[in-house]
């Protein structure tokens, strides 16, 4: 995970190569709020992230656990 001194926190930060992919886990999709990740975003220059949950309104980069196999191929 990823935690900055002030609480801003992202649960796992996956590595492929040279890109680095911000993945917050929530139960529910509709309770994820990007402000953490948009900094993640603006701090290191990454362009992608990606919400994994099991209920709500999925989104464009939004993932059900069982499409985690995916993300290889993503990037």
């Amino acid at each position: 995970f990823w935690r900055t001194v002030d609480k801003k926190e992202i649960d796992f930060i996956l590595r492929v190569g040279n890109k680095f992919l911000p993945i917050e886990v929530k139960l529910n999709f509709d309770k994820a709020r990007l402000k953490t990740i948009e900094f993640f975003l603006d701090t290191y220059k990454v362009n992608e992230y990606k919400i994994v949950g099991l209920n709500g309104t999925p989104r464009k980069d939004y993932l059900y656990p069982w499409e985690l196999s995916t993300l290889r191929e993503a990037l």
